[in-house]
């Protein structure tokens, strides 16, 4: 039989079909499972948890040293501590931190996220001792992954400076309340709500420690964010 015209025939038919047919359809990937984050901010607390703990327990059947555990964890703690659940978020936190700090990683974003609410944790129960050097370690932390005036770092200030008014050190907060003002403008800008809110509250801050000047100066400005003329 002959079979060389075949063979011919099939490679140039075979060359062809492979350079001007359409692509084969790909399957369609899977959507990521739903970790809660997205119902925990919508405030459906019981469809986050349940969603949260099913993420722990995906993370956890890949093994303690799964990358995932800690991120779950975290997450888990954050609902728990906004229902003022703290027992149970310090349980998760401290897993979270111990995996965080086990795992070579030149980004310490979530050690240093983990570690700041920890710190709310205990600053909301007035235990300001544990607070603080949790305080200290998630700003350094944040400064060196993220740099000085990225909103983890803000978060980290303003959890410290919360902590110094909170036992009245005055001259220790003057410069977290600073700072803090200083990464809100430039993360914002200079004519952000927000803004107007925090120079108020320095003002106020100010009056207690006798700065009248400094304190008009700041509520100028934010009545002019706000649009605001003084009668």
């Amino acid at each position: 039989m002959e079979t060389r015209g075949w063979g011919k025939g099939q490679g140039g038919f075979w060359r062809r079909w492979t350079t001007t047919a359409p692509p084969l359809p790909q399957a369609p990937q899977a959507a990521p499972p739903d970790d809660g984050s997205e119902a925990l901010r919508a405030g459906r607390y019981r469809d986050a948890e349940r969603l949260m703990v099913a993420s722990v327990g995906r993370a956890e059947r890949h093994g303690a040293g799964s990358p995932e555990l800690a991120g779950a964890l975290a997450r888990l703690a954050d609902l728990y501590r906004i229902r003022t659940r703290y027992d149970e978020a310090e349980a998760l936190y401290l897993r979270a931190i111990a995996l965080d700090r086990s795992r070579a990683t030149d980004d310490d974003t979530s050690l240093a996220r983990a570690l700041n609410n920890l710190a709310l944790i205990y600053r909301a129960q007035g235990f300001y001792d544990r607070a603080e050097p949790l305080c200290r370690q998630a700003l350094a932390l944040a400064e060196q992954a993220r740099g000085g005036e990225h909103p983890l770092t803000a978060a980290a200030v303003e959890n410290l400076l919360a902590l110094c008014l909170a036992q009245r050190r005055y001259d220790d907060a003057a410069p977290l309340f600073r700072r803090a003002l200083a990464i809100k403008e430039h993360l914002l800008g200079p004519t952000h709500p927000e803004l107007a809110s925090s120079l108020s509250n320095y003002a106020a801050f100010l009056r207690t420690t006798c700065s009248e000047d400094e304190a008009a100066q700041c509520e100028a400005r934010a009545r002019a964010i706000r649009g605001e003329t003084r009668e």
